[in-house]
């Protein structure tokens, strides 16, 4: 249930524009990251996840533990 709940929770905020703590900084190190698929919109290479809605989900991680 917890990664439904991220995923809802991501989406929600995407939606409503809402800014968590922290998110920026979560954006700043996906788009370093050599699974960031540049020229995408915010899709990881590594997790078959939308960036943009997981950065917003407070109590998602990086699949690869840089967040």
């Amino acid at each position: 249930m917890g990664l439904i709940n991220n995923i809802v929770v991501g989406v929600k905020n995407v939606i409503t524009d809402t800014e968590i703590p922290g998110e920026q900084e979560r954006i700043k190190i996906c788009k370093g990251c050599e699974f960031y698929k540049k020229g995408t919109a915010y899709w990881c290479g590594k997790c078959p996840c939308y960036m943009k809605a997981k950065v917003k989900s407070p109590k998602a991680h990086c699949a690869i533990k840089k967040w």
